[in-house]
């Protein structure tokens, strides 16, 4: 919490003290209730800005610790080289992308399976 609203809290629970002094009509049960009631918020305000500030550094600590990690990712990423593909039947070297390359049909060649040329050797055989 910021030191203003500390302050601020602070007068009340003050406030709420000193008019349980200033009054002398509230009945003394009534009157120790009040300062009871007064010292438990205290303790738990303080207990509550203990733990926020506890958990403000934990995480500025994880966000260090993530900027360190993304720096070292980066460097690492920026330390491999450029992959390299094994050439093509045709003798280009293609880059990889990592996109899918779609082929057109004049780009295929067309190339016999053994079987078909298996075939086409019974064929003429028997002709």
């Amino acid at each position: 919490m910021a030191d203003d609203e500390n302050q601020e809290v602070e007068n009340a629970f003050n406030k709420l003290v000193s008019i349980t002094d200033k009054s002398g009509n509230i009945r003394k049960d009534l009157k120790e209730d009040i300062l009871q009631s007064v010292s438990i918020l205290m303790k738990l305000f303080a207990k509550m800005k203990t733990r926020l500030e506890n958990k403000c550094k934990e995480n500025k600590k994880l966000r260090e610790e993530v900027m360190k990690i993304t720096e070292e990712m980066e460097r690492t990423r920026d330390s491999y080289p450029a992959r390299e593909v094994a050439p093509s039947m045709d003798h280009r070297q293609h880059a990889y992308s990592g996109e899918a390359r779609y082929l057109f049909p004049s780009e295929v060649s067309r190339s016999k399976l053994f079987s078909d040329i298996l075939k086409d050797d019974g064929e003429s055989g028997t002709e």
